[in-house]
């Protein structure tokens, strides 16, 4: 008897150790795969056109003849695109192209630059095409028209934003940041778009950036925000602000894509010109005040930005992000550093969770560093936020009240006792549920 219970004992041990082992792995493999899907660039907003018919299916933006000039410039036209299962008939295509047209409205020619007919990579990948033309290319050129779609074709084409340059800058885009309006006069010609069509399927993908519990003060009435200090000090839904291509609203509830697209809102060093200091740290220094109407409750701000470690392409390197609150706009107390949440330079720089505070005014600073070069700082969105669990409490009850109370630490993170089998098994089928759910999310890229 007593060597069936030390064998059963012993058995149950290495029962134990195999499971630990198990779990050790599938967690090594976890991390290991999410490293290596975090570093593919594939676009995370894109506009997507799946036609199951030979029929024509065509959405086209235009580009008006006020962004383009009567004398010689170089223009280049660009995104990043992906065809996948196109099978075409009678010679039919999936495609991105450009059309150009005189000051009539009569066709000069087109090129499509993007097309399954010539794809990049293998089939379901994403690639960069480019076109670069110039005005003397096409004689009486005005304006032109970007369309996307398939012609006698079956199968999916998807592009992320569509951007145009001029010498360089970027003059024009189509951002799929936010729903495509169909009453707008920057879309043109549409063929089985519009209104449901059988065999067809378009929609936009793009990530969800709300935090799940929480509410956003800034997109409450009556919030104001403005641009502190510089040459165009003021309002951001003023048009004075800044006379240039990056004035996207900060409290919109659209989140910038990582492309040169106006839902940025761009601070610029030799616009702005400020320069400012923050813990011995001094660079270019962008501050955005927040006026939310009222001395509201808060634990948390968010600022989506877009900045790269390494300066490039204009763009400055952030130094420190930093929150502030205040009753009377003009002394203000720290909340916190907003630390970003990536090593990418895009994405949310988040103050995570706070002791509450009550206040009416919120200041986020950004310093950026011109040592590099970069001149642009790039911000799209910028929230205060709340539990949706607390209300705003007018009455005489202590605004304490109205919050939840943080859990003792003995009972949020648990005791130290030895975990069972049972909690091996399940750790271990957790573990393995989540490689399941990063296979599935990597294969719908």
């Amino acid at each position: 008897m007593l060597q069936y219970i030390y064998n059963k004992m012993f058995q149950e041990e290495i029962m134990k150790k195999l499971l630990s082992l198990l779990l050790a792995a599938i967690m090594l493999f976890t991390l290991g795969f999410s490293a290596v899907a975090d570093e593919n660039d594939d676009p995370t907003t894109y506009l997507s056109i799946m036609n199951n018919d030979y029929e024509s299916v065509i959405m086209t933006f235009n580009v008006n003849a006020d962004k383009f000039v009567a004398d010689t410039a170089t223009y280049r036209v660009f995104s990043d695109v992906c065809f996948e299962d196109v099978v075409s008939d009678q010679g039919g295509s999936a495609f991105v192209n450009i059309y150009f047209y005189d000051e009539g409205g009569k066709y000069i020619a087109h090129s499509d630059w993007a097309s399954s007919f010539q794809p990049k990579g293998e089939d379901g990948e994403w690639n960069d095409y480019e076109f670069s033309f110039s005005t003397a290319d096409y004689q009486g050129f005005s304006y032109a028209t970007i369309a996307v779609g398939l012609w006698k074709a079956k199968g999916t084409v998807r592009t992320s934003s569509i951007q145009l340059s001029k010498n360089g800058e970027i003059i024009w885009n189509r951002s799929f940041s936010e729903d495509i309006d169909f009453s707008s006069p920057d879309l043109g010609a549409v063929t089985n778009c519009e209104a449901k069509h059988e065999g067809v399927t378009w929609e936009i993908t793009r990530p969800d950036n709300t935090l799940d519990g929480y509410t956003n003060l800034c997109r409450e009435d009556g919030v104001d925000i403005t641009i502190v200090g510089g040459a165009n000090e003021g309002h951001t839904d003023d048009p004075n602000v800044f006379n240039g291509k990056y004035s996207g609203s900060l409290n919109d509830g659209i989140v910038s894509e990582k492309a040169y697209v106006d839902k940025w809102f761009g601070f610029c060093s030799k616009t702005f010109g400020m320069n400012g200091n923050i813990d011995g740290q001094t660079g270019y220094l962008c501050s955005i005040k927040i006026d939310l109407g009222a001395a509201k409750d808060f634990n948390r701000v968010r600022l989506h930005y877009w900045g790269p470690e390494t300066s490039g392409a204009g763009l400055a390197k952030p130094l420190v992000m930093r929150a502030s609150y205040s009753n009377d706009g003009e002394n203000w107390t720290d909340l916190g550093d907003l630390i970003p949440q990536n090593d990418d330079g895009y994405g949310w720089a988040d103050s995570d969770v706070r002791d509450f505070v009550n206040a009416r005014y919120v200041l986020v600073e950004y310093l950026a560093s011109t040592a590099e070069g970069g001149s642009w700082v790039m911000v799209s969105e910028v929230e205060v936020l709340r539990p949706k669990s607390v209300i705003d409490d007018d009455s005489s009850a202590p605004a304490g009240e109205s919050k939840p109370e943080s859990k003792p630490a003995d009972e949020s993170k648990g005791g130290t006792e030895p975990t069972s089998d049972n909690g091996f098994i399940a750790l271990a089928l957790i573990a393995s549920l989540a490689v399941a759910g990063a296979v599935i999310i990597k294969k719908t890229r």
